[in-house]
This record gives structure tokens, sequence and C-alpha cells, in this order.
């Protein structure tokens, strides 16, 4: 098999307008076994108990591609796959927060960590979802822990332009994210 024209080709037969199922019929013959290439299960009718699968074991999450869509090459995404992620709920504890931009300069985002053998490791910042009432209820409680120095913790601190304020590592928070970065840091 070879690529042909940025598109999967089987010899010299160009494999772009066949649909996915066909193609992966096709590639499965060529790609045999579970290598670092290989063909994957072709799965058809409700993906609801694949995701809970993946929620389950905490995969990021499936691909679902309409079964009539040809091959369509580049960047530019069709209305034919749809990328469904699975998101996870964890604690984590807070070590700073950032100032943040516009509406929201009294507390841009929360700074945190996670104990690993007894250790903190920094796994990044999060903002979003944050209403007044619950920024109002975190300043309270992080007001009163304040220190001048930053917390001891393995791991890079992500920037903060507009200042950073740190805190004793004692306030715990549920944070839902999509994935971890290579960095060991929380995707949105």
């Amino acid at each position: 098999s070879c690529w042909v024209l940025g598109g999967p080709a089987l010899g010299d037969r160009d494999l772009r307008p066949l649909r996915v199922g066909e193609r992966k019929r096709l590639l499965a013959g060529v790609v045999r076994g579970a290598g670092v290439l290989r063909a994957l299960d072709h799965l058809e009718g409700d993906g609801r108990p694949l995701l809970a699968l993946c929620r389950e074991r905490a995969l990021e999450g499936i691909v679902a591609k309409r079964a009539s869509s040809p091959y369509r090459s580049g960047p530019k995404r069709s209305a034919d796959w749809v990328k469904t992620k699975c998101e996870r709920d964890e604690e984590f504890v807070v070590v700073g927060w950032t100032v943040g931009e516009r509406g929201r300069r009294d507390l841009g985002a929360l700074d945190l960590a996670s104990y690993r053998d007894g250790e903190l490791v920094l796994r990044g910042k999060v903002g979003s979802g944050l209403d007044e009432a619950t920024i109002k209820t975190l300043r309270q409680r992080l007001d009163a822990l304040v220190v001048d120095e930053a917390p001891r913790a393995h791991g890079k601190w992500v920037p903060a332009p507009r200042g950073r304020t740190f805190v004793r590592p004692e306030v715990v928070v549920s944070v839902r994210f999509l994935g971890w970065s290579d960095e060991g840091v929380v995707r949105h």
C-alpha cells in the first residue's frame, strides 16, 4: 500500500473515493497483526457503549465517521467526522492563582498541583467555568493562605504575564478536564 496525492492507495488504486468501511477492509488485508501499524475493528451503530468503555478506562475518546464518507485529505474537518472526547474529574490542590484579564482581574485562573510519592507536582492552571460566586468563595479561602514564596513543587509554572499569588497547598478542588499534555499538565 502507499499514499497517492495525499491519500491512501493500494498499489495504483486510489482508495480515497471508497466508503470508509471498504477502505478499512482493503487496508486490513495489508496491515496485519498488532504491530506499530494496525487496522482497528470497524464498528457500526450506536457508539455510546464504546464511549462508556473509553471513559471507564480513562481513554481520550472516539472518532466517529459517516459510513458513506470518502477520504478527504488536509487539516480541514467536515461533518463526516465527529470527535467525542471523554472528560475526566480529578481533585487537585491549589498552589496559587493568576491575575485575569478584562472582567476577571481578581482571579483569572487557579494554579494546580497533585501529590506523587508525597511531593507536589505542578499540573497547570485552570480558570474556565469559574463564576463570580465561586471566585468570591475561593478568594475568601485562599486569601488566608497567601505566602511569599512558591510552594516546593516539581515541574514548571505556567506563565502568568499579569502576576501570580502563591498559597499554602491546603485547598482541594475538583476539576473537569479532557486529558494530560506530554508535560503532565491538564488539558482543557
